[in-house]
């Protein structure tokens, strides 16, 4: 699976997900598109998908999942009959329409120094769009982020060439905890490397798209919450080292931005509906 075209197409699903949108004719078909974050898991045998409340995502086309790996986390999308999800149970039946595995990066407690990164990012969230319909960074419960990284890239022109580039971009994030945790805002930077980076072949890296990669904020939040006295942070500001122009590293053309998450937001809405779960086993 083309990792970058899989996350165009599964932006557009995302935004109909809980909608029955198949019509025939007139006729409801009681067919609907979704997509979903999940945690995959693995016993004998037996793949469960899971997302941030509960619900179990069961592909009726089994036999199309080959590599999905127990303790990952993924992205599905598929179709389903919203009259068969089963509350009580919380058990969605779907057909898969198709999967990516999200890479897991490290979250580090030190502060970034020059050595940490010799690439640039064009951003961490969709900067073409409102925000309404914007790919931004979202949560799973609330200790673990997928964010949307664009990058530059070298075009391919088969799945293995995309996969081995792709396999070459690390990003990690960093935190001081001294200085970058106050009474309500928890920054956190992320830096970029490329593995076996050569300058000269850089320069085909002319190609940008975005992929979801996968953060585990337990230790910070945790480092966080014993600064201030058991608090959550009201915000999360991502802080990255852009370029809007190409993937060079060296000129002038780097700039420092940040990104904001509402914290306080996310822990709200998912306390919320994780307490009185009674909708769509869908993200809507």
């Amino acid at each position: 699976m083309k990792t970058m075209k899989f996350f165009v197409m599964a932006s557009a699903l995302a935004a109909m997900v809980g909608f029955s949108s198949c019509l025939n004719g007139g006729d409801y078909t009681n067919t609907a598109s979704g997509g979903t974050f999940v945690k995959v898991s693995g016993y004998l045998g037996v793949t469960s998908l899971v997302d941030e409340l509960g619900f179990e995502y069961i592909p009726s086309n089994k036999e199309d999942i080959t590599n999905l790996t127990s303790g990952k986390y993924a992205y599905i999308t598929y179709t389903y009959d919203p009259t068969t999800v089963d509350y009580t149970l919380k058990a969605v039946n779907v057909n898969l329409a198709g999967y990516s595995i999200l890479t897991d990066e490290q979250v580090v407690a030190n502060a970034p120094v020059a050595e940490n990164a010799n690439a640039p990012v064009y951003s961490v969230y969709d900067m073409s769009t409102s925000s309404q319909y914007r790919v931004q960074p979202v949560f799973y419960q609330k200790r673990d982020v997928f964010i949307p990284i664009y990058y530059y890239y070298k075009p391919a022109t088969n799945n293995d060439d995309l996969q081995k580039e792709t396999a070459l971009h690390h990003f990690t994030l960093y935190y001081d905890a001294t200085t970058d945790f106050t009474s309500s805002t928890m920054t956190l930077h992320l830096r970029h490397t490329i593995q076996d980076f050569d300058e000269e072949d850089n320069k085909k890296r002319t190609s940008r798209a975005y992929e979801f990669r996968h953060f585990n904020l337990n230790s910070a939040l945790s480092q966080y919450q014993f600064a201030n006295n058991g608090q959550n942070p009201d915000k999360i500001v991502i802080e990255f080292e852009q370029n809007q122009y190409d993937a060079d590293y060296e000129k002038d053309d780097i700039e420092s931005k940040s990104y904001e998450i509402d914290y306080k937001t996310v822990v709200e809405n998912y306390d919320k509906l994780a307490g009185g779960t009674t909708g769509s086993g869908s993200n809507e």
